[in-house]
């Protein structure tokens, strides 16, 4: 089973890639932290509020982020 971070959408991956530099801390623990999750369901309110601020998406669209697979 891949994890959220092999699932996340590649438009999505640039965008992180891109705030790396501003934002190291809080990137890298994004991408620890869909490193070691499977399902969307196990994210922290934390986190997904910190993804979706990152990322200029509302909490609603958060399962935009991921492939399906």
């Amino acid at each position: 089973m891949r994890n959220l971070l092999e699932r996340l959408k590649p438009e999505y991956k640039a965008k992180l890639k891109k705030l790396e530099d501003k934002y190291p801390t809080t990137i890298q623990g994004i991408y620890s932290d869909l490193s070691k999750t499977n399902f969307y369901t196990e994210l922290t309110i934390g986190m997904a509020v910190t993804m979706c601020s990152h990322l200029d998406l509302t909490l609603t669209h958060i399962l935009d982020l991921f492939d399906d697979n």
